[in-house]
């Protein structure tokens, strides 16, 4: 398995989703995604409030929430193995001993790598403004960004076996990443 991690705007599921890695027999699972499900919680528009929903659920329960994902990172394994894939990236753990837990309890590919895309905070905003339709001051995503994860996220960043500057076009993302790939040992053909 691959854990990719960044903030809201990294590029995280957009660089899993590529046509290039899935070409290559990768698939991915998203942790946010599994959680918002799991706990009725999709249709929340304010972030700020989906974490502060996840932190609490967090910390009366972390083992509930990671069995989720153990769960959902499993059966997308079964289904990513009738379909050829022989990797899974697990986007967007926000919690270094949550990627320890799903390590311990789930395996699929070749390694466990942790990968970090670092994008400037003003990228970011810019980003999840586009992407959200929404018109965040630089302040507001600031606090967005403090309340989401971000002491987790740095000591994920500390702990990656890569970093990868997301300043970049995602297909320019994308290109670093197929080569950290391919320095770690993946075949990759494109």
């Amino acid at each position: 398995m691959i854990f990719l991690a960044a903030q809201h705007g990294g590029g995280k599921s957009t660089l899993a989703r590529s046509e290039a890695l899935a070409a290559n027999g990768i698939d991915h699972v998203e942790v946010g995604k599994t959680l918002r499900a799991r706990y009725g919680i999709e249709g929340i528009a304010d972030p700020t409030e989906t974490t502060r929903i996840l932190k609490a659920y967090l910390a009366q329960s972390p083992g509930e929430i990671w069995d989720a994902v153990v769960g959902e990172i499993k059966k997308r394994a079964a289904l990513s193995l009738i379909n050829g894939a022989r990797e899974l990236i697990v986007v967007g753990p926000r919690v270094l001993s949550g990627i320890e837990y799903i390590r311990g309890k789930a395996s699929f590919g070749m390694g466990n790598l942790i990968v970090y895309i670092d994008v400037p905070e003003q990228v970011l905003l810019e980003r999840y403004n586009a992407r959200n339709g929404s018109s965040l001051s630089a302040g507001q995503f600031s606090r967005m960004l403090g309340d989401d994860f971000a002491d987790e996220l740095r000591e994920i960043r500390a702990a990656a076996d890569y970093v990868i500057d997301g300043n970049a076009s995602a297909r320019e993302v994308e290109r670093r990443f197929i080569g950290i790939l391919r320095r770690s040992g993946y075949d990759m053909a494109a």
